[in-house]
């Protein structure tokens, strides 16, 4: 998978929670991966918090531990969690999502993506393992993702025109 193609999906996959498109651009989005080092998945699958009974359906989720072939139906180790805020969830992913992705060792990356206008609020781990704010508010900005080699630039994750 290149990094284009890595970049195109998880904007497309914010895009289809930001403009409600339809479920089936789901089905289309994961026809398009062959199988990868890195697996992206959407709301239908389901993450634990390693060694505890909590689990969560994040929007999109990012995964390329080989330990994640040993169950097709529960991921444990992601890296990168995005949830796309809603009035009826805001409060759940902000606070009570957060507070046990934390406790996941392989988490570097918690995007929380706003619908209704610009608004990226990117948390990372920094090299000592403290989690790190960053706001991405203006058409022009992209969300850096260094560990998975990706930009996410917001003119594509709100299909903005920059003129």
């Amino acid at each position: 998978m290149n990094l284009s193609t890595v970049n195109y999906m998880i904007c497309q996959e914010i895009q289809l929670y930001t403009t409600k498109w339809s479920e089936t651009y789901i089905f289309y989005c994961e026809n398009l991966y062959p199988p990868q080092k890195n697996k992206i998945y959407f709301e239908q699958m389901m993450v634990k918090i390693q060694g505890e009974e909590y689990y969560t359906y994040p929007d999109v989720f990012i995964t390329n531990h080989p330990a994640e072939l040993e169950n097709k139906y529960i991921k444990q180790f992601p890296v990168l969690i995005i949830e796309v805020l809603g009035n009826s969830t805001r409060k759940y992913d902000t606070i009570d999502k957060f507070i046990q992705y934390q406790k996941m060792e392989t988490l570097e990356y918690y995007l929380l993506a706003e619908p209704e206008f610009t608004y990226v609020n990117c948390f990372s781990k920094d090299d000592r393992g403290a989690w790190q704010s960053a706001i991405y508010n203006k058409p022009e900005d992209a969300v850096p993702l260094t560990i998975l080699a990706v930009n996410l630039p917001l003119q594509e994750i709100y299909n903005l025109n920059i003129d």
